[in-house]
């Protein structure tokens, strides 16, 4: 029994001390923010313990809670029933993740419904919800078309370091949407930034300007550096990658093979 009474005294404990922890760092933090520097500790929590957070009106708890009832392999309808209840809740209590989450379970059958909670996720800031409605707004099939709003999206989900929005915003760039603000602003540079934080895409752009001279100085060592980090996780569809931009340097001069030597070379040092 005092082993029990020790258990709910600790867990009452942890969850008081994410509370306080969220509130201190909200004052200088983002929400989203907030919430992913604490994620291990959310994700650690008991599940009787997130319930009675969840319970008592906690929107990230009801999130968490959520997470643990997704789909395994034995579940009940009734438990993802109850899963989808707090997922609810927490969108209700402007969660951003339970907002981003609950938008895309709307993005084929109300498209309405989906654009006000994916515009919500991100008006928290959320950099994945930000990306995901600016593309909506290039494309404009489920939301208005809005270039001058995908490019302002964009830039505020790549200027909190969401490494696929900055892979994003320089290829935009370079298509002629939008312009850079600054000079470290420019498509190249976006793409290192974004390589940095391991994004692939990225580096696989830089390899392929390198490559072809594109907004670079032609540099067949810094192309095979780049693909040689895009590709080091040796999956089929990098080399694929890497095939595919090789293609059209199969000419008489011998492109593709002065490069397959300089990238053999490379991957050797």
């Amino acid at each position: 029994m005092r082993m029990k009474v020790t258990f709910l005294i600790r867990s009452a404990a942890l969850v008081l001390s994410l509370a306080a922890g969220a509130w201190l760092q909200a004052q200088s933090a983002p929400e989203w923010k907030t919430i992913e520097e604490n994620w291990k500790s959310w994700n650690e929590m008991p599940e009787a313990s997130l319930k009675r957070a969840a319970d008592g009106g906690d929107a990230t708890a009801s999130y968490f809670f959520y997470l643990r009832t997704l789909p395994e392999e034995g579940e009940n309808a009734a438990r993802r029933s109850l899963g989808q209840e707090y997922l609810e809740r927490a969108a209700e209590g402007g969660m951003p993740h339970a907002l981003y989450q609950l938008s895309g379970q709307f993005r084929t059958k109300d498209e309405e419904k989906y654009y006000s909670l994916l515009s919500r996720a991100a008006a928290t800031g959320l950099p994945t919800a930000q990306l995901t409605l600016a593309l909506e707004h290039l494309e404009g099939a489920r939301v208005p078309l809005d270039e001058a709003a995908a490019v302002d999206l964009v830039r505020r989900a790549a200027d909190a370091g969401y490494a696929k929005a900055q892979t994003e915003l320089g290829q935009m760039y370079a298509s002629g949407v939008g312009e850079p603000r600054h000079s470290d602003e420019t498509p190249r540079a976006l793409f290192v930034k974004a390589a940095a934080r391991g994004n692939r895409d990225a580096m696989e752009e830089l390899g392929r300007r390198y490559l072809y001279g594109y907004g670079v100085e032609q540099d067949m060592m810094e192309a095979a550096r780049w693909y040689w980090r895009a590709n080091s996780s040796g999956s089929v569809s990098g080399m694929q990658v890497l095939d595919s931009a090789l293609e059209p340097l199969a000419t008489p001069d011998g492109g593709r093979r002065r490069f397959s030597e300089v990238y053999s070379l490379y991957a050797k040092a």
